[in-house]
C-alpha cells in the first residue's frame, strides 16, 4: 500500500495469500465476479479471471490459503444465479422477495432489484421485467436463462433450491 512514486522499494509484492484477514486480491477477485453477475458486464469477470490466472500456480499447490479466490472461482464456474426482483423499492413485498436469498446459504446467488417500468440496459439485453398483475415479481436466472416470474417468497425459495445454485 505505497504510492507508485515510492523509490525506496526493491519490489512491490502482490499478496494473494488469505488468512484470518483475507487478501486484497482474493476479495477483489470475488467481488469482481459478483459484480459481473449483478451487472451482466463481462469486463468484471475478465478482470477476476486475470487475478485467478496470476495466482494460478499458488492456487494449485496451496488452495486452502486462498479462501476468497476459491469462492470467486466457485462463483464463476457455477452454476450461478441472479434473482432479479421487479418491484418498487418502497413496496414491502419487494423487500420480502429481495430478502429470500438471505434466509439460507446460497453463496452463488446475487440479488438485483429493478423498477418494473425501467429497462435494465446490461442485464438480459435491456428487457423490461414487469411484475405479475401489478405486484412485485422475482425472476430466477441461472447461467443466462430466466425462469417464469414468481411473486411469493415460498415459490422463489423453492425455485432457488430446485435450481442447485
Amino acid at each position: 500500500m505505497t504510492p507508485d512514486t515510492e523509490a525506496g522499494l526493491i519490489a512491490r509484492p502482490k499478496e494473494f495469500h488469505g488468512g484470518a484477514i483475507p487478501s486484497y486480491n482474493g476479495v477483489a477477485c470475488h467481488n469482481l465476479i459478483r459484480l459481473s453477475l449483478i451487472t451482466g458486464d463481462r469486463e468484471y469477470e475478465r478482470r477476476g479471471r486475470e487475478l485467478l490466472r496470476q495466482a494460478g500456480g499458488l492456487l494449485n499447490t496451496s488452495p486452502s490459503a486462498f479462501p476468497f479466490m476459491l469462492a470467486g472461482l466457485d462463483l464463476m464456474k457455477g452454476p450461478s444465479g441472479r434473482v432479479l426482483v421487479a418491484g418498487r423499492k418502497d413496496d414491502p413485498s419487494t423487500a420480502l422477495l429481495c430478502g429470500v436469498v438471505g434466509t439460507g446459504f446460497f453463496p452463488r446467488v446475487v440479488v438485483v432489484r429493478t423498477d418494473p417500468d425501467t429497462a435494465v440496459p446490461i442485464l438480459d439485453q435491456g428487457e423490461r421485467h414487469p411484475g405479475t398483475g401489478g405486484a412485485p415479481a422475482a425472476y430466477l436466472c441461472v447461467d443466462q436463462t430466466c425462469r417464469a416470474p414468481v411473486s411469493s417468497t415460498d415459490a422463489l425459495l423453492s425455485l432457488i433450491r430446485e435450481s442447485g445454485v
